[in-house]
């Protein structure tokens, strides 16, 4: 695992020290993190620098090799988690780090000024909600999860497709189970909530999932995809005396868009890659 330290990437373009440190990794890297030590004016632009962050590391890494599978993990906020990094590369705007130097656990220490919530927090609510398939989870899994993370002040709810919505999936033979997927969901949730905010998980097996029987929510996270889900949610809530949600769309979450993430990996081609390695 190694951990990449950037203060400012609103203002500065990381790319050419993001290529530096790829060039220099081992290719059998287990996973990045890019820990971001800085505050954004608000939760939109917050947004933008979450999703531009992802799209330039995924598409360096694979420029130097690494496998679609890497797992990167753009950090806003500290969680408390204990972590062991074989690499740490801190690097500033216009310089690249000229080497990367393995960190001796009991002697070296990295360190960044972390203040990262956003300035002006307009736009938080107390419980937000998304759900998803949350199949082989990929960068696009991750700006959704952690959006829903930005945008709530006390409680995430995460509905999981089951699998009885999931049968004509293409490759549904390698869709991974519920119960990795939910841990997967977990993992990622405890890596990104800050303190005081909790999460509760649910099996979806309807259009609505919690959103439907839940009455105490405020904002639903969709992807491009799924935005119009969102109207029938909120039609739904309506005829059972439910507040509406508060709608925030975020880009497409992996495979073909008009936006950053054209051309990146989906879950359906992630099982793709799967089933013609269980056949080759």
């Amino acid at each position: 695992m190694a951990l990449f330290l950037i203060r400012d990437p609103l203002h500065q373009n990381y790319s050419k020290f993001f290529d530096s440190c790829f060039n220099l990794l081992p290719l059998e890297t287990s996973g990045i993190h890019v820990l971001v030590g800085t505050a954004f004016p608000d939760l939109t632009t917050t947004r933008h620098v979450l999703s531009t962050l992802y799209a330039q590391l995924r598409d360096i890494s694979t420029k130097h090799g690494f496998p679609p599978e890497l797992e990167i993990d753009v950090l806003l906020r500290p969680s408390g988690q204990s972590y062991k990094y074989q690499y740490c590369v801190k690097g500033e705007f216009p310089d690249p780090p000229a080497h990367i130097v393995p960190i001796d656990a009991e002697t070296e220490q990295c360190e960044v000024p972390i203040d990262n919530d956003p300035k002006d927090a307009n736009g938080k609510k107390a419980i937000t909600a998304v759900g998803g398939t949350f199949d082989h989870i990929h960068d696009g899994h991750k700006i959704l999860l952690q959006t829903a993370v930005l945008y709530a002040q006390k409680h995430v709810i995460v509905g999981v497709t089951g699998p009885k919505l999931l049968q004509k999936k293409k490759y549904a033979e390698m869709l991974q189970s519920l119960p990795e997927r939910i841990n997967n969901v977990c993992k990622l949730l405890q890596l990104h909530l800050p303190s005081g905010v909790s999460f509760s998980i649910y099996e979806i097996n309807d259009v609505c999932g919690p959103t439907g029987f839940v009455r105490d929510i405020d904002i639903l996270v969709t992807s491009q995809e799924t935005a119009k889900g969102a109207e029938f949610v909120n039609k739904y809530r309506k005829e059972q005396g439910f507040s509406s949600l508060e709608v925030v769309e975020v880009g497409v979450v992996g495979g073909d868009g008009s936006d950053n993430w054209s051309g990146k990996l989906s879950s359906t081609d992630f099982r793709e890659r799967e089933w013609r390695k269980l056949h080759s």
